[in-house]
């Protein structure tokens, strides 16, 4: 029943309507069945390792697995070790995952695992590590004006790219060149084009390495990370150059410290309040006394006394006689002093920078490298099945808990009727007619065909009928070239009715198809059309 089932599947092209999303198993690899006893077979692993694809929940009994080997994602491979088990719970073990190659992950792990990398800057292989190098080097088509330092490239690469990344474009920009400013669209130089001609720019935005052999991975030895303000294509504004101390529009734009000195300009404007006390002196000039006031010159005093002698001073002079001698007591004068002078001690610390670090934990940053081994130009072994380089040869099923496998027949197989235990589809159904090359003898290999065609450029003179597979059916087309006139002998395998042997038509391209069954591996039943038009 399971086998007219998963037939049945075939039928409609490989479907994974059979199983709901959340039991698609992927596809098995490097896989073989040691435990396999010898009295089993059923075609069928108890224990066979997987690369999967999703998490997979239990797997009901009857429940089937079916897909096309040949169109698994190879960016969805994961390199591991899974067992599954007698109730269907696939478990998978170790392994670099499924990430995609350049991305960065935190690592708590005591090495490093296969396919990754450490993220320390580091100058590594372009060779070895050429899955990273495409994924993290900008690579355009450019065409450059000699004298001119600026090339029009894509707008995901410009808005990417940080001031001051080395490029390569070797027709065009000599060795150790960097991106100077950047548009929309187009990115210059720090100097002129060399030559005007087309070529591809690369574009480090992590560094170049010895710039041919190696390129550097991303540097982030004590850093977070954050998005790129511009990723959108415009800048949102969330992050600044303000407070960044960077322009956060590009890939590996460094900025933000751990610390920072707060300043004057950091306070917030204010206006001090309070009040200043003190003793204010007031002193007595020239106290009470007497001064004569004959001969004196008259004047206004800028103190408003009405007027002044040369010996003294007048508290109050009016209508005065020069020439009259006069006397004035207590005459007086006052002044005093009120300035005052404030002297203040420096108060607080010494400006110590203080720290902007949030709470931590460091890791490892570690970017995948390469993409974990996949099934492609990798050999598969499922039960007694090898899948060579992705071929889709074989299609796996939940066998009652165990994983089962049936391979897929091939035009040989239904040829050669060597289909038992396989899957045929539609495709090896109805396989294409195969030529057989004319010869005075000429042989016809059963295992090479279901439906063959000669041309008759001359006569067959010995027929050769080899390998015949019983129960096979099919035909021989025979037909004459331009000339015409062609005849055959038969093979004594082929029977025909009352024992009498058919002839050929003879006219210049005349078809003649022979029917044949083969009811044993010397017995096949024939029956000649001639003339067919």
């Amino acid at each position: 029943m399971k086998r007219l089932l998963l037939t049945l599947c075939v039928a409609v092209g490989f479907g994974w309507a059979i199983l709901p999303a959340e039991h698609q198993v992927a596809w098995a690899q490097n896989t073989t069945c040691s435990d396999r006893p010898p009295t089993d077979s059923s075609n069928a692993c108890a224990n066979t390792r997987f690369v999967h694809a999703n998490a997979i929940p239990a797997l009901p009994n009857g429940e089937i697995f079916i897909g096309n080997i040949s169109n698994v994602p190879t960016a969805r491979t994961m390199s591991g070790d899974c067992t599954i088990t007698n109730t269907g719970v696939i478990t998978c073990v170790g392994g670099g995952g499924s990430a995609v190659v350049g991305t960065i992950l935190p690592w708590a792990g005591a090495t490093v695992p296969p396919t990754y990398l450490l993220t320390y800057g580091q100058a590594v292989s372009r060779t070895t590590y050429s899955h990273l190098f495409s994924a993290i080097v900008s690579s355009d088509s450019i065409t450059c004006s000699s004298g001119s330092p600026t090339v029009t490239v894509s707008a995901a690469t410009a808005q990417r790219v940080p001031i001051g990344a080395p490029i390569e474009a070797s027709a065009c920009f000599a060795p150790g060149t960097l991106v100077a400013t950047k548009g929309s669209t187009t990115i210059s130089m720090n100097s002129n084009a060399i030559a005007s001609t087309s070529t591809t720019l690369r574009v480090f935005p992590w560094g170049n390495g010895d710039g041919s052999t190696t390129f550097n991975v991303p540097n982030l030895q004590g850093r977070s990370t954050v998005g790129r303000d511009n990723m959108q294509g415009t800048a949102a504004g969330v992050l600044t150059s303000t407070y960044y101390n960077a322009n956060p529009d590009a890939l590996n734009a460094l900025g933000g410290a751990q610390s920072t000195t707060l300043g004057t300009s950091n306070l917030p404007a204010y206006t001090p309040t309070g009040s200043i006390t003190g003793t204010v002196t007031t002193s007595i000039n020239d106290p009470g006394h007497v001064h004569n006031m004959s001969s004196y010159v008259r004047f206004v005093s800028p103190f408003g006394f009405p007027g002044v002698t040369s010996g003294g001073v007048a508290a109050s002079l009016t209508n005065v006689n020069q020439n009259t001698d006069v006397s004035t007591t207590g005459i007086t004068a006052t002044s005093s002093t009120a300035g005052m002078t404030f002297t203040g001690n420096a108060q607080g610390g010494s400006s110590t920078a203080f720290s902007q670090v949030q709470p931590s934990v460091t890791l490892d940053w570690i970017i995948k490298a390469e993409p974990d081994a996949g099934l492609t130009n990798d050999n598969i072994t499922v039960g007694v099945t090898t899948v060579t380089s992705g071929s889709n040869t074989n299609v796996l099923y939940n066998n009652n808990g165990v994983v089962g496998e049936y391979a897929i027949a091939t035009f040989p197989d239904m040829y050669a009727g060597t289909a038992a235990n396989k899957l045929v589809t539609p495709s090896t159904i109805w396989p294409p007619e195969v030529t057989v090359t004319y010869g005075t003898t000429t042989t016809f290999d059963m295992s090479t065909f279901r439906d063959a065609v000669v041309t008759l450029t001359g006569d067959i003179t010995t027929m050769t009928v080899s390998n015949v597979v019983v129960g096979k059916s099919g035909s021989i087309t025979f037909i004459q070239d331009s000339g015409g006139g062609h005849t055959t002998v038969w093979d004594s395998k082929f029977k025909f009715a009352g024992g009498t042997t058919p002839t050929l038509t003879t006219a210049a391209n005349a078809v003649d198809i022979l029917n044949y069954q083969c009811r044993t591996s010397t017995f096949c039943f024939a029956a000649m059309m001639n003339d067919v038009k």
